[in-house]
């Protein structure tokens, strides 16, 4: 058990956490964090039945590389959200929600669902339960609720002004049109420059951002 324990943190946390990094920029927080959690009910589902030792282990894998993606989209994501001047309070709110509250709640429900559903058993000594696999789809069924909220969270990669331009080099020669997305910024309206190559041609950007 403990090697396969090692192997999945090994391959679905460690390994795969920078790939999956540039996967939550590449394609958005929202996107990264609904998808990471239908792979989790999927992998753990799968988990929950399998019973020999490479079944387990891939199932482990399977269902910890989505549990990573959704580490690192919800906590980017809970950063992009966080007001300017106020990091630390939202950082302290974020944790009793995605760590505090999980903690006293996952134990509870689980060890009520060992000792309801569980096989009794004496391990060294001391009368305990085995858990079953519906530990595992329960949890897995659980894992849904993170969707609901995801649902009313603004995505600020989602929301900007797109801005098309054409430049000229300095022998006069035009660009073919680009577009460049500007974001929406949660300060007051402040001078903001973007130096950004379009088409091979270099040109520096300002413009007023409004707050909202």
């Amino acid at each position: 058990s403990s090697i396969m324990i090692a192997v999945a943190i090994l391959v679905g946390g460690i390994l795969m956490a920078y790939p999956l990094g540039l996967l939550v920029d590449r394609w958005g927080r929202r996107p990264v964090a609904f998808l990471s959690i239908a792979g989790e009910v999927v992998g753990l589902l799968l988990f929950s039945i399998a019973h020999t030792f490479i079944p387990l282990v891939i199932t482990a894998i399977l269902w910890l590389i989505p549990l990573t993606a959704w580490t690192i989209a919800t906590n980017t994501w809970s950063k992009d959200l966080f007001p300017e001047d106020k990091r630390g309070q939202f950082a302290g709110y974020f944790l009793l929600f995605w760590v505090a509250i999980p903690m006293v709640l996952g134990p509870l429900t689980g060890g009520w669902l060992a000792t309801r559903y569980g096989i009794p058993t004496v391990l060294d000594g001391q009368p305990g339960f085995i858990p079953t696999p519906l530990i595992f789809q329960v949890a897995g069924l659980a894992t849904l609720l993170a969707a609901l909220p995801l649902l009313s969270v603004k995505n600020p990669q989602a929301e900007g002004t797109r801005v098309r331009l054409r430049v000229r080099d300095d022998g006069g020669n035009r660009s073919k049109p680009a577009a460049i997305q500007v974001l929406r910024s949660e300060r007051p309206p402040a001078p903001i420059s973007l130096a950004a190559t379009v088409h091979a041609h270099q040109v520096n950007l300002s413009w007023q951002i409004p707050a909202y």
